[in-house]
């Protein structure tokens, strides 16, 4: 997986997540970047220079503090614990309506990491410690203890998506050193955050791409109970994406796999992984779709390039790899020739 170019790494998550389409992030295609934190780094600062330019998002923060005059609701309890009539002042609780709110905080913390890593280029790092100045009243936060599934995005705040999900790539990658204060990243970043943005990037290609010919999404399939009794602690099926063909009734259901192998051995002889064709099989036999169903593994080319398939109890089933360490327009070839099994 890190033989992939980092120039390849950019268009993925120009893909997956839209915005680096602004003409912002346009000179970013023709940079050369050392590794994908410097690339990360430069998409981070662009965000949240075009943020700072719209306005840091604010919200009503619940404060609570001794104050000369009354503000919002007087704490008599607190005032007299701290003796505060003493000094002819009242403990008061209130709303501010403030910049200090969790996302501002993990964009600070994510920008002090970076100023703090050696690896990051000088030029970068002079950037993004430029960028500190705009948030010198917002406090750090543990990055740990944030759950990142839990932050909700609305029409207010919606420009902060790209710059949070950066955050959330740039974190998964950033270790801490021995030495207090210094910052040293991973030499790559997780297999399930990468795996994460190639599935989101196929996505989106097939929505930016190929919207005249299929409909592309991800959902959810019901299970295919015929009895009458229903079972509570069955998983829930959710495709990675569903290219819904705009001409014929025709429906392929795509799972990206960011594996190091596309195959398992046994007793030296190589076969398709079995979750994973159990996982399709199981997408395909249960879709309520009343067309034409099939669908595919897709995993990026590491030790093997495959083309397969096969007819399952009447369904078709591809098995394919997707060469990400070749030149951008090859990969969207490629990914064209998947659109068209159903276009």
């Amino acid at each position: 997986m890190r033989k992939i170019p980092i120039k390849n790494i950019y268009y993925m998550l120009a893909y997956a997540f839209n915005a680096l389409n602004h003409k912002d992030y346009e000179k970013l295609q023709g940079e050369d970047f050392e590794n994908i934190y410097d690339l990360l780094a430069t998409v981070l600062v662009r965000a949240v220079n075009s943020q700072v330019k719209l306005g840091l998002h604010r919200e009503y923060i619940d404060e609570q503090d001794e104050l000369s005059g009354v503000r919002g609701k007087i704490q008599i309890t607190e005032s007299m614990k701290a003796q505060s009539l003493i000094r002819n002042r009242l403990v008061c609780a209130y709303d501010e309506f403030a910049y200090n709110v969790l996302m501002n905080k993990i964009i600070k913390t994510t920008l002090v990491n970076l100023s703090n890593c050696n690896k990051l280029s000088h030029s970068i790092k002079k950037d993004v410690k430029s960028l500190l100045m705009f948030f010198v009243d917002i406090d750090n936060v543990d990055l740990w203890s944030v759950s990142w599934e839990s932050l909700k995005f609305n029409r207010n705040n919606r420009s902060y998506k790209l710059i949070i999900d950066v955050c959330y790539l740039i974190y998964k990658g950033l270790l801490v050193s021995e030495s207090e204060g210094v910052q040293k990243f991973a030499t790559y970043i997780e297999d399930k955050q990468m795996s994460a943005l190639y599935e989101k990037f196929v996505l989106n290609f097939y929505r930016a791409e190929c919207s005249s010919e299929v409909d592309a999404k991800s959902e959810y399939i019901n299970w295919d109970i015929t009895g009458s009794e229903e079972l509570s602690l069955l998983p829930r099926m959710k495709t990675d994406i569903s290219l819904y063909s705009k001409s014929a009734d025709k429906l392929l259901i795509v799972d990206t796999k960011f594996y190091p192998k596309a195959l398992q051995t046994n007793f030296d002889h190589q076969t398709f992984i079995s979750g994973n064709m159990y996982q399709i099989f199981a997408y395909v036999q249960s879709s309520s779709y009343k067309g034409e169903v099939s669908g595919m593994l897709l995993y990026p080319t590491v030790d093997v390039s495959l083309d397969e398939s096969a007819v399952l109890s009447g369904k078709k089933i591809f098995v394919r790899t997707l060469n990400l360490n070749q030149d951008f327009d090859e990969i969207k070839r490629e990914l064209l020739d998947i659109r068209n099994l159903v276009a």
